[in-house]
C-alpha cells in the first residue's frame, strides 16, 4: 500500500519481533520514506530502532539529520531533540 504509517508500523514490527533491526525492517523503513519523503516518522522510527539494535550513533546522526531539515517550529521537533 501507500500508506507510509503502515511502512513504519512494519518495520518497529519487525524490529521488535526480531530484537534488532532486520534487512526486512530496513526495507520497511526505507519503503515508508519514499512514501512521505518530508514525514519525520520513518527516520524517527529507524532511528529508535537502530538505538535498540546497538547502533547509538548511527541513530544519532539520522536524528541529527532529520532535525537539521525541520522547521523550527516543527511540533514533532522536541520529541527527536528528546530522543
Amino acid at each position: 500500500p501507500n500508506d507510509y504509517g503502515l511502512w513504519v508500523g512494519l518495520g518497529n514490527a519487525l524490529t521488535d519481533h526480531a530484537r534488532t533491526l532486520t534487512p526486512a525492517a530496513r526495507l520497511a523503513f526505507a519503503r515508508a520514506k519514499q512514501i512521505a519523503p518530508r514525514a519525520p516518522a520513518p527516520d524517527y522510527f529507524l532511528g529508535l530502532a537502530l538505538l535498540r539494535s546497538g547502533q547509538p550513533e548511527e541513530a544519532l546522526t539520522l536524528w541529527r539529520e532529520l532535525l537539521a531539515g525541520a522547521p523550527a517550529q516543527a511540533p514533532w521537533r522536541p520529541l527527536v531533540e528528546d530522543g
